[in-house]
């Protein structure tokens, strides 16, 4: 059986909190080994419930 799973990536200390510096981060690899951020994802959940209740 395959099973996706998340990856703690620990990266430098930076008060500028964007994709663009090596902060530390969750990422999920799926079956595929397609990577998402985990951040991303929480999200686009987060976003789908807003609208759906409004």
């Amino acid at each position: 059986m395959k099973y996706s799973f998340t990856i703690k990536h620990g990266g430098a200390f930076s008060s500028d909190f964007s994709d663009a510096f090596d902060i530390s981060y969750l990422e999920i690899e799926k079956i595929d080994g397609t990577k998402l951020s985990f951040r991303r994802e929480v999200n686009n959940v987060k976003e789908f419930w807003d609208a759906y209740f409004i």
